[in-house]
């Protein structure tokens, strides 16, 4: 999961948007060879181990959506911080949502949701009802860079259209505020 939170293209083009100066970051030595000027791959490599760290020391849950889910080219989402600079420091007190198959994911309560419900503070399983399943499927959309996807016999079209402004992309000269989610 740490992996996959750091190597969207979402990051990367972020990464590539902030860093378009003559200023690039520098990559370690050991994997110079293959990632020469790849700022990416050098986020990645720093920012791996604490991550996954910090994501196995939260409580899981798996949870079954009534809702048929969407998933993207952007597999984890940190709810309300899928862009932060510090995906580390963002990942701590986000709700953290991952997309298993059409009606199945993992769910890392935030800080908040574990504050309010004790039940979130180990690890858990759970049923999400539908008008919260709908949520998921416009967060999943809202920070999707390239492609949705969704299993064809289990489209969430069918009760669900994409409303609202999505998650901006500076790298695009979107300037719009990012949707924020709250989750109950």
């Amino acid at each position: 999961m740490a992996a996959q939170i750091l190597r969207t293209t979402r990051q990367r083009k972020r990464l590539e948007y902030t860093v378009q100066s003559t200023e690039r970051l520098e990559v370690p030595d050991d994997v110079a060879a293959i990632a020469a000027n790849n700022p990416h791959l050098h986020y990645i490599v720093e920012h791996l181990a604490a991550l996954a760290f910090t994501l196995f020391a939260r409580p899981w849950g798996l949870a079954f959506a009534q809702m048929c889910l969407l998933s993207s080219d952007v597999p984890v989402v940190l709810s309300n911080a899928p862009d932060a600079d510090d995906q580390l420091a963002a990942a701590a007190p986000a709700d953290i949502l991952l997309p298993l198959d059409p009606h199945r994911l993992l769910f890392l309560p935030g800080t908040g949701m574990r504050a309010r419900d004790p039940r979130k503070r180990t690890d858990h399983r759970s049923l999400i009802p539908g008008r919260v399943g709908m949520t998921l499927v416009q967060v999943a959309y809202d920070v999707a860079d390239a492609f949705v996807a969704h299993h064809p016999r289990h489209d969430p079209g069918q009760h669900w259209r994409p409303s609202g402004s999505r998650h901006p992309a500076p790298w695009n000269r979107d300037s719009q505020s990012a949707p924020t989610y709250t989750f109950e």
